[in-house]
């Protein structure tokens, strides 16, 4: 790869993250803007701060239908069926029995509810812990 090239993609990589940068700042300013609502603080033209309960009440209303799909079935993971039927059938359990029994999957999608509720938008990280080990066999 030339320096001209590794020149090109450094710019474009830094012109990116430029761009995510600033519509992270606008991004973080609406969510402070709806924490607000529904904390109930609100600002009229006057300047003047008004308390507005009736937004948080209508999230908490709306937070078990939301919810129930997730917490009401054993498996609600779906994973499409691609290639090897059997392969994706058993991916499937798997990712339904971890999801079922090694996170606590109430709090867990509790949490998400009202983060989305409150801010319309989450951000979630979603990964495996992967654990190799050599065994010596004599």
């Amino acid at each position: 790869m030339t320096a001209e090239r590794k020149q090109r993609i450094f710019k474009d990589l830094l012109e990116d993250w430029e761009n995510a940068k600033n519509s992270k700042v606008t991004v973080d300013k609406e969510i402070a803007g709806w924490n607000d609502l529904y904390n109930g603080i609100s600002k009229d033209n006057t300047g003047k701060k008004l308390l507005m309960k009736e937004v948080a009440k209508m999230i908490e209303a709306q937070k078990p239908n939301i919810t129930e799909p997730f917490l009401s079935t054993t498996s609600p993971i779906k994973i499409p069926l691609a290639g090897n039927i059997a392969t994706s059938s058993e991916i499937e359990n798997y990712v339904n029995g971890v999801f079922m029994s090694d996170i606590d999957r109430e709090e867990f999608i509790n949490n998400i509810v009202d983060l989305l509720l409150r801010e319309g938008t989450v951000w979630t990280r979603t990964g495996w812990v992967r654990e190799e080990m050599t065994k010596e066999v004599s």
